[in-house]
């Protein structure tokens, strides 16, 4: 697994105009809290709603939710802090995903870093 600090995620997603249809083929960005975290702290662009929560309760549906995702493109992963991302890289990579990313520090690094996030109004939640 590889680590990205929010620096570097904030220019990879640069390069296609912070939108997820233009990254499309090219990363997937996935967010791994649930959804009552999403509301109070917002989301990274465009990112994919896989709560790490499913884990417990439907693994099944978690490693489902995963697959529909192109395992050859970079796949980054991030969380509240760190700590769930880590668990849920571990799992893609288990699952075949070949370029697996951990975003340091998860969104309150991200937000220390003064990048943007997305209102819950603004964002997507998709399932993936």
């Amino acid at each position: 697994m590889n680590v990205l600090s929010p620096p570097e995620l904030d220019e990879w997603i640069a390069r296609y105009n912070y939108s997820r249809d233009a990254w499309a083929g090219h990363l997937t960005l996935v967010d791994v809290r649930e959804q009552h975290e999403i509301e109070n702290q917002g989301q990274i662009y465009d990112s994919i709603h896989i709560p790490w929560g499913l884990a417990e309760h439907d693994s099944n549906a978690l490693v489902a939710r995963f697959l529909v995702h192109n395992k050859e493109i970079p796949l980054i992963i991030y969380c509240r802090s760190g700590r769930r991302s880590r668990l849920a890289a571990a799992k893609a990579i288990e699952l075949g995903f070949k370029n697996v990313y951990d975003l340091q520090g998860g969104i309150l690094n991200w937000i220390e870093n003064n990048l943007p996030v997305q209102s819950d109004t603004q964002a997507s939640v998709a399932l993936g």
